[in-house]
């Protein structure tokens, strides 16, 4: 209920580290305007979008994997 009842639409703004958000497209939790909001708070977020649902990680490990490795080299 926390995570649920808590908007941090604003917050996030405050964020000043490179962020990578990684968006799934199929994703019924936070639908991909959801995620394309959440980047567009950040400044300079970089996205990554996967053809998965709200666990891409183990959805699309790989392709998952290889966005993060992209994203911290």
């Amino acid at each position: 209920m926390a995570i649920r009842d808590t908007d941090q639409r604003w917050d996030i703004g405050t964020i000043k580290l490179p962020t990578l958000v990684i968006i799934g497209t199929l994703d019924p939790a936070t639908p991909p305007a959801g995620g394309e909001q959440i980047a567009n708070r950040i400044r300079g977020a970089k996205v990554a979008r996967l053809e998965a649902a709200h666990l891409s990680n183990l959805e699309k490990s790989e392709q998952f994997t290889a966005e993060v490795q992209k994203f911290l080299a």
